[in-house]
């Protein structure tokens, strides 16, 4: 019998189902290094799976995909209390009137209104430049890779500090990686091509566009992104005092709390 079992929101035919959390799991999980969190993220979905169709988290499940699962698991092992418990929220700059608000929410009141989009298959098709784009969702391996890509600028920051040639190349080594993990070219005449192979083209046509279509990209992706957006939305409306306009906010959830340690 699995503890939970859940559709997985960027492909509903499919269903994950998860175990309770073991001491022995814990000690594997508690092992490695606490600020790779998208890494330990990865062991704890894989360690508490059970069932025959095991899903990997790291090439087989979305962040959204995976930030869903760790809600909806931590929220059977909640006290009451931690679910009641209102905690603040700032909304630094409002939209509607400039200044800083705050408000409070419990995990409670989230989970009431919060809904859990799924979708059959999470990609769509597109042009742009005169070629087809295949658009897909950030995976777990990708939020690893991009994980590594913030850890080594902080450490850059911290020695060199941001206006330093090395921080400058390594931001733009990261915003280009995280668009090139987001598409995939489509050329019927190129299906023999390994997955490497493929990478490397997609990144040679990236990076002879003119510099002047990598906005367009860029919004053409966040567009299209919007199109195939499944799970839980993590985001809440509050409204302005002063204004009574409709502010969302992306709720700042550290999703490693959810996956307790030793």
């Amino acid at each position: 019998m699995s503890y939970f079992e859940e559709r997985l929101p960027s492909n509903g035919e499919r269903t994950v189902q998860l175990r309770e959390y073991r001491v022995s799991d814990a000690i594997v999980v508690s092992s490695m290094n606490p600020k790779l969190v998208e890494r330990i993220t990865s062991k704890f979905l894989s360690v508490i799976q059970t069932g025959e169709n095991i899903i990997d988290p790291k090439t087989e499940m979305t962040i959204a995909d995976r930030q869903t699962l760790l809600f909806k698991y931590a929220l059977l092992s909640l006290q009451d209390r931690t679910m009641t418990d209102q905690e603040e929220y700032t909304i630094k700059e409002c939209n509607f009137c400039g200044e800083e608000h705050k408000f409070r929410l419990s995990i409670e009141d989230f989970r009431a209104l919060a809904k859990t989009q799924i979708i059959s298959k999470a990609e769509v098709l597109t042009e742009f430049e005169g070629k087809r784009l295949l658009i897909t969702p950030l995976m777990g391996i990708h939020a690893e890779q991009l994980e590594m890509f913030e850890n080594n600028l902080k450490r850059i920051k911290e020695s060199a500090g941001e206006e330093s040639d090395q921080y400058q190349a390594e931001r733009i080594k990261r915003d280009l990686h995280k668009l090139l993990c987001q598409f995939t070219l489509v050329d019927e005449m190129e299906t023999d091509l390994s997955n490497k192979e493929k990478a490397e083209r997609d990144k040679n046509w990236l990076y002879g566009l003119p510099q002047s279509a990598l906005e367009g990209l860029m919004q053409l992706i966040m567009r299209k992104q919007e199109e195939i957006k499944h799970g839980i939305d993590f985001t809440w409306t509050y409204t302005c005092p002063k204004t009574e306009g409709q502010v969302v906010s992306l709720l700042p959830f550290r999703f490693e709390n959810f996956i307790p340690r030793i």
